[in-house]
């Protein structure tokens, strides 16, 4: 009874890792860029180490429709270079979608919340992302959370340049 027992646990351990190796092995270079569909932050998190920065860029960027884009939006938080995005987030921070707002100015605070964030790298990058968060702070309709989220991320991105 115990080796039978034990038999079985061994093939669904085997069976468990051989899923686990195939699901985080990378996608080809030509492979879609494809977001949709994972399933919770982990999922999502997976997904964009396995596609990439430029592909949750494009997502962000581009001409796609809304439920693309937002699922880009969600995925910012888990680029390895988030901030290359948000000017792009900010100005859809400062939108007129409100889903698209909302989400925006949550993933401007998530990343400006990174303990790991090297505001003191790009200083052009900051610049651009300073000046971005202050063209849409000029903006005396925004709602109150998306102001809150574009502050701390302008005292972010500000501090660590305006030492220097």
């Amino acid at each position: 009874m115990r080796s039978g027992r034990l038999g079985l646990w061994v093939v669904v351990c085997a069976v468990l890792g051989l899923g686990i190796l195939l699901a985080s092995s990378p996608a080809p270079a030509d492979a879609p860029c494809e977001l949709e569909g994972a399933a919770g932050p982990l999922g999502m998190a997976a997904v964009v180490d396995r596609t990439g920065d430029a592909c949750v860029a494009r997502w962000v960027r581009d001409d796609v429709p809304t439920a693309q884009k937002l699922w880009g939006v969600w995925a910012v938080r888990w680029m390895d270079r988030p901030e290359a995005v948000l000017p792009t987030l900010v100005t859809l921070a400062a939108g007129k979608d409100p889903d698209l707002a909302g989400a925006a100015s949550q993933a401007i605070l998530d990343v400006a919340s990174r303990d790991e964030l090297d505001v003191r790298g790009d200083e052009q990058e900051s610049a651009a992302v300073v000046r971005a968060l202050d063209g849409a702070l000029q903006d005396t309709t925004l709602r109150a959370d998306i102001r809150v989220a574009m502050t701390a991320a302008r005292v972010r991105y500000a501090a660590p340049h305006a030492a220097r």
